[in-house]
């Protein structure tokens, strides 16, 4: 008994250590007034909404708020609302009994119940339809889950963290999102902001990934020319961390020497050299790019602009969803979580 809970320290330990706040990178006065207040926010028990655009770090923020909290022994359960279809969702949040419906062979346990004496994070939920929310809002509000074909309530114990890339007034003043339940989960707002507006952070990334890859991978990347990190430092990064990790890491697998220049980047920033000097679309061959990197670099760049709303990202590249769709299982490609 005394090994298993020795094991059980030990294991605690290393999540914390794992998604603990030294965990999120960056010394910009924006990232740290976040964290502190996070700490803080970890010794409560209230409901979190944590915003920001895809990719700018949400769950990762989620994460070490549950392992600084007082729940840190319980669970942590995750569901991404945008990546679930609508018919499948509330089961998944709520679970179902026997019988519920006509494959429900056996009762199956929904995510508020598996976070039960932990937490559960509700990663984009401004994707939630009205309906779902007018159950989630019961259940924030009695702590009382009602299984699909449940005859009575099951009582749950959990912290509730939520997530969104959305405006959540926006779909409010919309008719898209229950004003009750807006300000049931909006009692600790916190909002991460994007990587453009942290540029203070891009060194301190770039040395703490590079450090990263070089011990993972036996590297020895000491750092970027001039002009290689002038590249890096003028691009936007649409995609937020998650782009500007995938950055390093194709730089680890293209660069054979110690410091990082122009040809070791991935193809979208080299093209910015052409697109600097003149006002014409850059020359892409002159990179020695090939027609899948091209096709890969527009569906990033319209997935990054669009958040990860397909829908949205398909006009920009004059296709229709099902074509855009198609071409992300191609490459492999996943929207951002949605990133997270």
């Amino acid at each position: 008994m005394r090994r298993l809970q020795e094991e059980n320290r030990g294991l605690s330990r290393e999540l914390r250590e794992q998604f603990g706040f030294e965990n999120i990178v960056g010394q910009s006065p924006e990232l740290q007034k976040i964290k502190a207040l996070a700490r803080d926010i970890a010794a409560t028990e209230s409901t979190v909404l944590i915003s920001g655009e895809s990719g700018t770090g949400k769950e990762l923020l989620a994460r070490a708020i549950h392992y600084a909290s007082g729940r840190r022994g319980g669970p942590l359960v995750a569901i991404n609302c945008a990546a679930i279809p609508e018919n499948l969702l509330e089961s998944e949040l709520f679970g179902y009994e026997k019988g519920a419906f006509t494959d429900a062979k056996k009762a199956k346990p929904g995510r508020f119940l598996l976070a039960h004496r932990g937490t559960l994070f509700l990663d984009e939920i401004g994707e939630m339809s009205m309906p779902i929310q007018a159950k989630l809002l019961r259940v924030i509000e009695d702590r009382m889950l009602e299984p699909l074909g449940g005859l009575k309530g099951i009582k749950v114990d959990l912290r509730l963290v939520v997530a969104t890339n959305h405006d959540l007034r926006d779909l409010l003043q919309k008719g898209k999102f229950r004003e009750d339940l807006f300000y049931r989960i909006s009692v600790c707002p916190l909002h991460l902001p994007p990587l453009r507006d942290r540029t203070g952070d891009i060194h301190v990334l770039l040395d703490h990934l590079l450090a990263r890859y070089n011990r993972e991978r036996g590297l020895r990347i000491s750092g970027f020319t001039a002009d290689a990190l002038r590249l890096v430092e003028g691009y936007s990064w649409p995609g937020n961390i998650r782009e500007f990790q995938n950055m390093v890491e194709w730089i680890s697998i293209t660069c054979k020497g110690t410091r990082v220049d122009i040809d070791n980047l991935p193809g979208y920033l080299k093209a910015r050299i052409q697109a600097s000097s003149d006002n014409t679309l850059p020359s892409l061959l002159s990179y020695g790019l090939s027609v899948e990197e091209v096709e890969k670099v527009m569906l990033r760049e319209a997935l990054g602009r669009s958040q990860g709303h397909v829908s949205e990202a398909a006009p920009l590249l004059k296709v229709t969803r099902n074509t855009l769709r198609y071409r992300m299982g191609k490459y492999n490609l996943k929207i951002p979580e949605q990133s997270r």
